[in-house]
């Protein structure tokens, strides 16, 4: 008589994996079963759709693009030796409708010139929102570092208003926004601290140039004469940020200064002695007169030369 044959159906798989390209980790798997020739009726767009809320970038859509050519309308049909005997049926040992789509995390750049702060929100227009982290704001990305001239006399007055000299820095952030999301401590990196228009020396200072030198002064810097400040690199702390230079004073010391008091015959123009010295320095007032009498400052008598008068109008200093 006939002998009727029948076929059964093996069961098949399918598997859609979805791929952090920066960790290399797996982050969701679809894994689909079917028998052989059934539909397979699929569709990432949820999935897809969730990890851009997490701060993910489809980069790569292996479904969509299909580069192998994989059979995507019904689950495959396996020959005998690439199935094992499970008490679910016969599955297979290698499955091969496999497709993968690729995430990069989304990367927020925060430039020095656009600071924000916590109070602000980040949205992306695929369903990430998360409130800025802190480390973006102004003084994250914006230093200034100085370093201070003063000019000062022996008794600590100014002899000119200081010179400020200021670098600014810049630097640039970005937030891994799949980090952010996790809470990570690492989702804020930055790029090195850049000086305006390069710079990495406070400048030198030049005294006579800018009209630092006071006529009957020296000016000294750590105790040797000096007309310049010299320049000085800016250095970076511990923790990476410009640093402020170190502070400079120039030192006004008045220099010696020497005068005499004469009389003069006002007949002859001829110098009558005796002669008297005086010693001091710039910008000292000396005290001659002493009660009745004048001295000078080691205390000789100063007085009319014997047999001389002085002329109505004239008189002996009081200070010098």
């Amino acid at each position: 008589g006939d002998v009727t044959v029948y076929y059964a159906s093996n069961a098949s798989r399918a598997q859609i994996s979805f791929i952090d390209l920066d960790t290399g980790d797996t982050l969701h798997v679809d894994g689909l079963t079917g028998q052989t020739g059934e539909r397979l009726n699929y569709d990432p767009t949820s999935v897809i759709a969730t990890l851009q809320k997490q701060g993910y970038k489809l980069v790569d859509n292996g479904w969509v693009q299909n580069p192998a050519g994989l059979n995507q309308a019904t689950f495959d049909a396996y020959a005998p030796g690439e199935t094992v005997d499970t008490q679910d049926g016969k599955i297979p040992v290698i499955v091969k409708q496999v497709w993968q789509l690729i995430f990069c995390h989304k990367r927020l750049t925060i430039p020095a010139t656009d600071p924000q702060t916590p109070t602000e929100q980040i949205t992306d227009g695929d369903g990430y929102t998360h409130a800025y982290p802190s480390g973006v704001a102004e003084a994250d990305l914006n230093r200034t570092v100085h370093r201070q001239i003063y000019f000062k006399y022996e008794d600590g007055s100014d002899a000119f208003n200081s010179v400020d000299q200021a670098v600014d820095y810049t630097r640039t952030a970005t937030i891994d926004l799949v980090k952010l999301a996790k809470g990570e401590a690492d989702a804020v990196t930055y790029t090195k601290w850049v000086a305006d228009q390069q710079q990495t020396r406070f400048p030198e200072y030049s005294l006579p140039d800018n009209d630092h030198l006071l006529p009957g002064y020296t000016a000294t810097l750590a105790g040797a004469p000096a007309t310049i400040v010299p320049s000085e690199r800016i250095a970076f702390d511990q923790s990476g940020l410009p640093a402020n230079g170190n502070d400079v004073t120039i030192l006004y010391t008045a220099n010696p200064q020497t005068t005499r008091i004469t009389f003069i015959d006002n007949q002859t123009g001829k110098i009558v002695s005796p002669i008297y010295p005086l010693s001091g320095k710039t910008g000292q007032t000396l005290t001659l007169k002493d009660g009745d009498t004048y001295k000078d400052p080691n205390g000789k008598l100063i007085t009319v030369p014997a047999g001389w008068k002085l002329i109505p109008g004239e008189k002996i200093p009081e200070t010098v």
